[in-house]
């Protein structure tokens, strides 16, 4: 049902294609969740142990649904405000929320839910942290994206593996730039490749980002989950 497969998709981001049918209301169980974060905050410390969950507004596009995008992120919004409450009482830093459907036509076209929504989840005063992962912002999009009311914005310079598009996160920072009051969460580490990355390109960017656009904020990370990745190499 919903609630089930709501819980399912916010604690494993990757999951099964959710079905929100007609009416549908959520009532998540977030326990195995929370004492999976509880444990990682013993084992890392309170300021490591970093929860992650995908979004609302990628959860309801990617669903199967009857309701308008809108009205079925609304029904979600009370129960992502509830876990943001619970992990913020527990001592995270941050949380990260994945929306990698901003990368997509359907994402960039959403632009006022998106809005509303984050609107009304940093009014939590848990600090955000918006991954944008699997490619790169649409231009039209972009300037819109960096100003959503969140404390960090994690974008993909690396795109799709192989894709004659490239990618153009760094030049959607030189054309508009990127706000002095966030955090800019670079993604420069190949997180979908297993080989290794080209260093000298990626410090090119990252000097380019500090040194000519003047950028101070800046956390270098994999432009995506490193799900992707294997965990040895042993069997090689």
């Amino acid at each position: 049902d919903a609630a089930a497969s709501f819980f399912a998709a916010v604690a494993l981001p990757f999951g099964q294609v959710p079905e929100l049918e007609g009416d549908f209301s959520c009532k998540p169980n977030f326990n195995p969740f929370l004492e999976r974060l509880t444990r990682a905050q013993q084992v890392l410390g309170k300021d490591k142990a970093i929860p992650l969950l995908i979004g609302p507004c990628t959860y309801v596009l990617l669903s199967k649904r009857d309701l308008p995008l809108n009205e079925a992120v609304d029904r979600l919004l009370p129960t992502y405000g509830q876990l943001l409450r619970q992990l913020h009482t527990l001592g995270c830093p941050e949380v990260q929320i994945l929306e990698p459907s901003l990368t997509t036509d359907a994402g960039a076209a959403a632009q006022a839910v998106y809005e509303s929504t984050y609107t009304q989840l940093a009014a939590v005063g848990l600090p955000i942290n918006l991954v944008c992962c699997y490619d790169d912002l649409a231009e039209s999009a972009y300037p819109w994206v960096v100003q959503l009311p969140v404390a960090a914005i994690s974008l993909d310079f690396c795109g799709v593996p192989g894709s004659a598009a490239g990618n153009t996160t760094l030049q959607l920072i030189r054309k508009f730039g990127f706000p002095s009051n966030k955090r800019l969460g670079a993604g420069l580490v190949d997180a979908r490749s297993v080989w290794a990355d080209d260093l000298p390109a990626a410090a090119a960017v990252l000097r380019e980002l500090t040194t000519t656009l003047g950028l101070t904020n800046i956390s270098v990370q994999p432009s995506t989950s490193l799900q992707h990745l294997p965990y040895t190499t042993a069997a090689e």
